[in-house]
């Protein structure tokens, strides 16, 4: 019986060392998942630092409207005042996500979040956004680009 509960015990402390050292492991930020409606926007990772058990990094990347244009994507098209959701495959740390939508290479402005949505702009034009968020392990910049017609 206590063969059994030692052999026990250690496949326990085994499996949950797997899970911990696996989570750990994560060599790169999680990605978002930007959606309008069912549609999924595309989105590009810019600048990051992130942090791991075996390694860290740190990636300088141009601003948003930077990343767009070297990017051949055309933009997701979507109707004004559209409804826009973000998400992360791994939640990001409270109040940590920021979201700009970035009026030239230099210049931006702060949008509003409620919860993980925004709304789109009345205004008919291509938008180029930023988001960033961070984690445990450090943090990230994305961008994306959409459409309003």
């Amino acid at each position: 019986m206590k063969k059994y509960i030692i052999t026990l015990g250690t496949a326990i402390l085994i499996g949950i060392g797997g899970y911990l050292l696996a989570k750990e492991a994560r060599a790169e930020p999680p990605k978002p998942v930007i959606a309008i409606g069912e549609e999924k926007v595309p989105a590009v990772r810019g600048t990051y630092c992130w942090s791991s058990l075996m390694k860290s990094i740190c990636e300088d990347k141009a601003a948003p409207p930077g990343i767009i244009a070297i990017q051949e994507q055309k933009p997701l098209s979507a109707a004004p005042g559209t409804e826009v959701t973000i998400d992360f495959d791994e939640k990001p740390l409270n109040e940590s996500v920021d979201l700009s939508r970035w009026l030239n290479d230099e210049e931006s402005l702060q949008v509003r979040l409620i919860g993980n949505r925004f709304v789109l702009p009345k205004e008919s034009g291509t938008y180029v956004y930023g988001v960033s968020a961070s984690w445990n392990n450090g943090d990230a910049v994305y961008a994306f680009e959409i459409e309003v017609k």
